[in-house]
């Protein structure tokens, strides 16, 4: 084995299409993840005898920054288990927690073995959870159970996000058990693609509503990862936008996406004042249509700064007059000058 750190590559080939979006078959090809081949293999985690495993889980070690702690996951076939056995992590290095900032609140949404929301427990987060798949449910339970200092900090809720309430069938690809793609209403009663299989039954809600009943105002991360149901929960999710505002918003996107095209999307992020990025650091443009599945990165863009009213009439001349627009969103008024006639 190298000793080096590399990233490699897992395309999971799905064979036919599983989704239609606006009457329009989707090809669903390409499944691409991101697998993390560490320079030593991380430590299977003890044993929990009081928390006990589903029979198809096994304990492994998560070691990220002051994240250390045993969790529970999948035996096999399963890509986000084998990764984080592998390597202690998935999809996050050391410093990407901390660069968030000061512990706030987080929302997760797709959960699935609970790595995101545990490793930001960890750093001192509180955590909303979203994960309706059963059987991600027991080694979620599991985990926290061994771990209940972090089980303090997260709100588990065992229902998936959508546009309306509503009831869905999960199902994921037998490579990637934890996986869900969801498929409500008439999506629910086509053929399921080969490689695939129906996992679970589940209920869905809106977001706004959720986070309404349960108190939840104020939101600093959001991470989004629900196999191209984004579109879904965005529009059950608008308070997102419009009056919460994270400061990131990190959303897995597909070339094909249920219920919208991924450039709509994303653009409906920018019209929100929010900057669409390809990397953590807000700093690659990315609001093209990806060629696979990757992970996008939503900014909040800093509030313009411009004169106040005050000084905006001060500063006029004796034969001038101003007219002012002003705008709901955080950006500066918008000024004319004419000369008074």
């Amino acid at each position: 084995m190298a000793r080096l750190a590399a990233v490699s590559l897992i395309l999971g080939l799905l064979g036919a299409a599983a989704q239609v979006d606006n009457g329009v078959e989707v090809d669903k090809s390409c499944l691409l993840q991101t697998k993390v081949t560490p320079t030593q293999p991380a430590a299977e985690g003890a044993e929990a005898p009081n928390c006990p495993l589903p029979a198809n889980g096994r304990w492994c070690k998560v070691q990220l920054g002051p994240a250390n702690f045993n969790m529970a996951v999948y035996d096999s076939e399963d890509i986000v288990s084998d990764t984080i056995c592998q390597s202690g992590t998935w999809e996050l290095q050391p410093n990407d927690v901390t660069a968030l900032g000061e512990p706030g609140t987080a929302i997760d949404i797709g959960a699935n073995v609970g790595f995101y929301s545990f490793v930001l427990a960890a750093h001192g987060w509180n955590v909303t959870s979203f994960e309706p798949m059963v059987a991600n449910h027991a080694l979620l339970d599991a985990t926290m159970c061994a771990n209940p200092s972090l089980k303090e900090k997260i709100t588990l809720n065992k229902f998936g996000l959508g546009a309306k309430d509503d009831h869905c069938i999960i199902i994921s690809g037998d490579d990637n058990l934890g996986d869900g793609v969801t498929q409500c209403g008439e999506d629910a009663k086509k053929p399921i693609a080969a490689g695939y299989h129906q996992r679970a039954t589940m209920d869905v809600r809106r977001l706004d509503d959720v986070l309404i009943e349960q108190g939840v105002s104020k939101v600093d991360f959001v991470k989004m990862d629900v196999e191209g149901f984004e579109c879904q929960v965005m529009a059950g999710g608008q308070s997102l936008l419009t009056t919460i505002r994270p400061k990131l918003i990190q959303s897995e996107v597909w070339h094909n996406m249920q219920g919208c095209k991924p450039e709509d999307y994303l653009n409906s992020f920018a019209k929100a004042s929010y900057s669409v990025t390809k990397d953590r650091s807000c700093t690659q443009p990315g609001l093209d249509r990806p060629a696979q599945i990757e992970n996008r990165y939503m900014c909040l863009e800093k509030p313009q700064t411009g004169l106040s009213l005050i000084e905006i009439g001060a500063s006029l001349n004796a034969d001038e007059r101003r007219i002012v627009w002003l705008r709901a969103d955080e950006h500066a008024p918008l000024t004319q000058s004419r000369p008074v006639r």
